[in-house]
C-alpha cells in the first residue's frame, strides 16, 4: 500500500486531504510540523503533500529542502506535491524540488489523479 504523508497546520484541510486519499487505496499519516513528518517518513513513505506555509516552526519550502537533502534515498526521491493559496510561488516550490504545485482551493479529483501519475511516474 502507498504511504502518503500530509504537512498541513489546517486540521480540517488535514481530514479531508485523509479521507479523499484513504478512499483511493492509500495509507495517509497527517501532521502540522516538520520534525514529526520526517520521523515517520523514515519508516516509509511513497509521497509527500505539503502546504508551502505552516504556522509554526518553519515553511513547507523548508521541509522539501530537508526531504531532498535527506540521507535515505526513499524519502530524499518520494514525490512531492506542494499545495498553497499563493500562486506567486509555484516557480520557487518546483525549483526548490517539488514535483508539482497545486494551487488552493484546488479540486479533489486533480489531487488524486495527480497522486497517482506522480507515484507511477516514480516507480
Amino acid at each position: 500500500m502507498s504511504k502518503v504523508i500530509v504537512v498541513d497546520d489546517d486540521y480540517s484541510t488535514t481530514s479531508l486531504i485523509k479521507m479523499l486519499l484513504e478512499l483511493e487505496g492509500y495509507e495517509v499519516s497527517t501532521f502540522t510540523e516538520i520534525t514529526s513528518a520526517l520521523q515517520a517518513a523514515e519508516r516509509g513513505v511513497t509521497a509527500f503533500i505539503i502546504d508551502c506555509y505552516l504556522g509554526k516552526e518553519a515553511t513547507g519550502i523548508d521541509l522539501l529542502r530537508s526531504i531532498r537533502r535527506h540521507s535515505d534515498v526513499t524519502v530524499r526521491n518520494a514525490p512531492i506535491i506542494m499545495v498553497s493559496g499563493d500562486e506567486r510561488i509555484a516557480d520557487h516550490v518546483v525549483s526548490e524540488g517539488a514535483d508539482l504545485f497545486l494551487l488552493k482551493p484546488y479540486s479533489p479529483n486533480a489531487l488524486t489523479i495527480e497522486m497517482k501519475e506522480l507515484i507511477a511516474s516514480k516507480a
